[in-house]
């Protein structure tokens, strides 16, 4: 269908359309389409004051007869008692979408997929991209990728494999950084709660950076990783990149962690509440790995290593 916008509707408001507008313009109003659409759009506009511009805009109507004995006039009041919702919702969108040079059609509709703790989940993106999420992770991705970029949203921790495309990069945001790939592995941890952010590349190369200051970034290729901390100081490191993504196959790495540290990781893994009484222990350093492991097997190393004892019901594990 031809695009229909605020001057098309205006000369159909007046009588100014010529006839093939004025088909154009009743075809559109009497679509299911144009009725769903204005539900979400007027959520926070003003109605009365839109409905006072709009109608200040057309052409003032003077009748010589009643308006009962004028079913023309009465038709054309219907019509743009109609016509102050299209025109709003068009004039908005028309406009918005003018400046990003991308059509109405290519408005981005997003999902979110959330994993609770415990669990793991897998996704491929239309592109073709595949993403792993960590538990108590959440991503926010469009239904479909449209212009020159895709763009998702993490909050948690995800292992990506990114689809290549080199018209169109691949952006993740999350809450302290902005990461631009075109192909490549890696993956991203980046939970809210945590003091950094980490970024482990296996393949490819890709670009991390502050989203507070830009122009911090590093450039990053494989076994190479990035960190920003709570400050938004950037650094980076060699290491061996596939144990950063262990989680994926249940794979647990402790390496010379805290105490403190570890129990965050015991919690998001096995979904269990975690308190350390004695609050000398959260200091203590462990060492480990665990594939596949149960919590008691877990807790029953660190207790021996660090000269504690632990308490495992079904609801909580405690240290003391």
């Amino acid at each position: 269908m031809k695009q229909i916008d605020p001057e098309i509707l205006k000369r159909y408001a007046n009588g100014n359309c010529t006839a093939e507008e004025q088909a154009l313009v009743e075809l559109w109003l009497g679509s299911e389409e144009n009725e769903s659409v204005h539900q979400d759009t007027f959520a926070g506009i003003n109605k009365e004051e839109l409905k006072q511009e709009l109608w200040a805009e057309l052409k003032p109507f003077s009748p010589s007869k009643p308006w009962y004995q004028l079913p023309a006039f009465a038709y054309k009041l219907a019509a743009c008692l109609a016509l102050i919702c299209s025109a709003a919702y068009f004039g908005i969108m028309y406009i918005s979408h003018q400046q990003e040079n991308q059509p109405l059609a290519s408005v981005l509709v997003y999902k979110e997929l959330f994993v609770p703790k415990g669990s793991r989940a897998t996704i491929t993106l239309t592109d073709g991209t595949e993403i792993s999420l960590n538990a108590d992770s959440r991503l926010k991705y469009p239904v479909a990728f449209t212009g020159n970029s895709r763009i998702i949203y993490l909050s948690g921790e995800a292992h990506f494999k990114i689809a290549k495309d080199p018209s169109r990069p691949f952006l993740i945001h999350t809450n302290k950084t902005n990461t631009r790939i075109l192909g490549t592995v890696f993956n991203l941890k980046a939970y809210p709660e945590e003091n950094k952010e980490l970024l482990t590349v296996e393949e490819g190369k890709v670009q991390f950076s502050s989203k507070s200051d830009p122009e911090k970034q590093l450039i990053l290729t494989k076994n190479q990783q990035g960190t920003i901390d709570a400050a938004g100081i950037l650094d980076q490191k060699l290491v061996y990149a596939p144990a950063h993504s262990g989680w994926r196959t249940k794979k647990l790495v402790f390496n010379d962690l805290t105490l403190k540290e570890i129990s965050v990781l015991l919690n998001r893994e096995y979904n269990m509440y975690l308190e350390i009484k004695n609050k000398k222990l959260s200091a203590k350093r462990f060492t480990g790995t665990y594939q596949n492991s149960s919590l008691n097997s877990v807790a029953r190393d660190i207790s021996l290593a660090l000269h504690c004892k632990y308490q495992l019901n079904n609801q909580s594990l405690t240290f003391y």
